[in-house]
């Protein structure tokens, strides 16, 4: 087995492992601590280029740097960060203080909703959201249904329906966020959309788990600007002639799933990325298409400009 995939193998189980344990509450886990130093990556990759053996044999100098990037990982995101914070770091740009106070901040809960009218043909869902949590599902008594908690900042809920079409806006505002020792940010956010309108997803945001199930909904184009992120979302049947996911991600896993019939074109612009695109057939520089795309009248497209991720599409 070659040294790189082995490597990435261990990379994914760690931050996996790193989650679960600090959703069990046996650690602190912050990935934000180790964002700021993706440059790594490209450092290893160049250092992997030179030190691979032609004949496909593991490098025992290449897999003690493996190693060392691993502890370096779990270092820089398991070590808790003490005292007020100095310099220029990821705290300082995003207004987070720490405070060594006992005062705890109270988790703020919002719901909101949107009633269905049947008279919605089409519908947009335009959402900032920060570090955190997001999952969205089918909905089939709302329009929109959100329910979020967050331990700090808060979320603002917008909408407008005319003439048959409605445009939902959820804001997060998590700025003079101040964290006290131990804390972390708990910030998630469940939504439902109605599977009956047509939908236009604008979705930015920053450190950031997402799930999307889009399986029974009618999409004309999701829009998705992310940083360091982990990103799962199924798709359905394309809507009319075409369906349009425009993704931009920094340091990102995205993992794409569409039914086994949909006709599908990805257009790729991810150099530094691991790409994984089962059933697809390259036909140019950064195009792929299924075997039947050329035939099928209804198709999605994805557009897919990634910095150093992985991305998985599969059918």
């Amino acid at each position: 087995m070659r040294a790189d995939k082995i490597f990435w193998g261990l990379i994914l189980i760690l931050i996996g492992s790193l989650f679960l344990l600090e959703n069990l509450d046996i650690i602190e886990f912050s990935f934000s601590r180790i964002w700021r130093f993706w440059p790594v990556l490209l450092i290893y990759w160049g250092v992997s280029a030179l030190l691979k053996k032609k004949d496909g044999t593991i490098n025992p100098l290449l897999i003690g740097i493996q190693v060392l990037i691993l502890v370096l990982v779990v270092y820089f995101a398991v070590r808790p960060h003490r005292g007020t914070p100095s310099g220029t770091g990821w705290q300082q740009e995003h207004k987070i203080e720490f405070d060594s106070d006992d005062d705890d901040e109270k988790l703020k809960k919002y719901d909101f909703a949107e009633d269905f009218d049947s008279a919605v043909k089409t519908a947009s869902f335009s959402m900032e959201f920060g570090a955190g949590s997001l999952e969205l599902k089918e909905g089939d008594d709302k329009l929109v249904k959100a329910k979020a908690k967050t331990r700090f900042g808060g979320y603002a809920f917008e909408s407008n329906v005319m003439e048959g079409n409605a445009e939902i806006t959820m804001d997060y505002n998590g700025e003079n966020i101040k964290l006290h020792n131990g804390e972390s940010l708990d910030n998630t956010v469940f939504l439902e959309l109605h599977t009956a309108p047509v939908w236009a997803i604008y979705l930015e945001m920053g450190a950031a788990s997402v799930d999307f199930d889009l399986t029974k909904h009618k999409i004309s184009e999701i829009e998705v600007d992310c940083g360091a992120s982990e990103l799962k979302l199924a798709l359905g049947q394309p809507n009319g002639i075409k369906s349009i996911l425009k993704l931009k991600s920094g340091v990102a896993d995205i993992d794409i799933d569409l039914p086994a019939d949909v006709a599908c074109e990805i257009i790729s612009n991810s150099a530094l990325s691991s790409k994984d695109f089962e059933g697809f057939t390259k036909v140019s520089s950064g195009i792929y298409r299924t075997p039947d795309f050329d035939k099928s009248k209804t198709h999605w497209v994805l557009s897919l400009e990634t910095g150093v991720s992985s991305v998985s599409v599969s059918r």
